[in-house]
This record gives C-alpha cells, structure tokens and sequence, in this order.
C-alpha cells in the first residue's frame, strides 16, 4: 500500500453567475427619481385641511379606577399633646463599677532623688494582667551581698511609686534606729 503522491488540485474555477445590468429609467435633467423640483413646476394642489371633529363632553380624568376630584384636600392632622424630653444623663464610672483612674503625674526627678538618698540599686515599674501598676524597688542593705526588696501594688502608676517609696523610707528608717 502506497501513501502521499502528488497533491490534487481543483480540476475546474468556480463559476459565478453573472446578471445582466439593469438601466435606471432615464429622468430629464435637473431631475433625480423621487424628488419633486422646487419651485414646483405646476400648480400643485394645497392640502386640505383636516375637519375639526366636533368636542363632545369633556371626559372625566380616572387615576386608579377613581375620578379625579380638583379641590381634595388632605385632612388637617391631629393635634398633638406637647412632650417633655428629659436631659440625657451619662452614668458616672462609680455608677457603672468602675473606679476612677488617677491623673495624678508622677515627678521622676523628685521620686528617683528620694530613692538614691535611701540607697536604692534597682526599681521595677510593671502593669498587672488586672490593670493595677506594681513597682518593686531594691535597697542596699548592711551587709555587702545582700540587697532588700520592696514592693507596692496600686491602681495608678503615681500611687503605686508613691507607696513603694514610703515603704522603703519606713524600712530605711527602722534600719537607722
């Protein structure tokens, strides 16, 4: 069996058909087919005008089924009785449970001049998991490898250094005695 071989061609063109050409009628000249010169040529009649259909009664206008009334008129409203608005009043926090939060601020100069005069080596300022602010201090002690340590716990910053200070001067002053 015996593949490929020469490509095959078309043995013959396509042929169209053709029409024979149709000739437009032939207008005079100045003319084009379906337009009228201008100025007309000859008289041309004027249209006659239409009758004017005689007005019968005048027919009511419908909106939904209902006639159209022209002097509708909404009804006035109901009076209303005044009304009395009270103030809005915002709960305080102790209303709601909650304690105030100091704005008292802090002096760094004077708390960390307080804390040296007492021999102080370290402080530890932390916030708690509950909101509360710890501060630990640790204080030199007689002995040359021992040191103390001292804490306050309160709901400010400004407290709780307060706190841990006055504690430490009190153990301060209990040492000296």
């Amino acid at each position: 069996m015996m593949f490929g071989g020469p490509p095959m061609m078309m043995q013959q063109q396509p042929q169209f058909a053709q029409q024979p050409m149709q000739r437009a009628p032939v207008q005079p000249k100045g003319q084009v087919a379906g337009i009228q010169p201008w100025p007309p040529t000859k008289a041309q009649p004027k249209p006659q005008a239409q009758p004017v259909l005689a007005q019968g009664p005048k027919q009511p206008i419908v909106a939904r089924g209902k006639p159209y009334e022209e002097d509708f008129q909404l009804p006035p409203p109901p009076p209303m009785a005044p009304v009395e608005v009270a103030p809005v009043r915002m709960p305080s926090p102790e209303d709601l449970g909650l304690t105030p939060r100091s704005t008292a601020q802090i002096d760094w100069n004077a708390a960390h001049e307080r804390f040296q005069r007492m021999g102080g080596v370290g402080m530890n300022v932390a916030q708690t998991q509950d909101g509360r602010v710890r501060v630990a201090l640790v204080l030199k002690t007689n002995q040359v490898d021992e040191v103390h340590h001292v804490e306050a716990v309160a709901a400010t910053e400004a407290e709780a250094v307060n706190g841990a200070l006055a504690n430490a001067e009190e153990w301060a002053g209990s040492r000296l005695h």
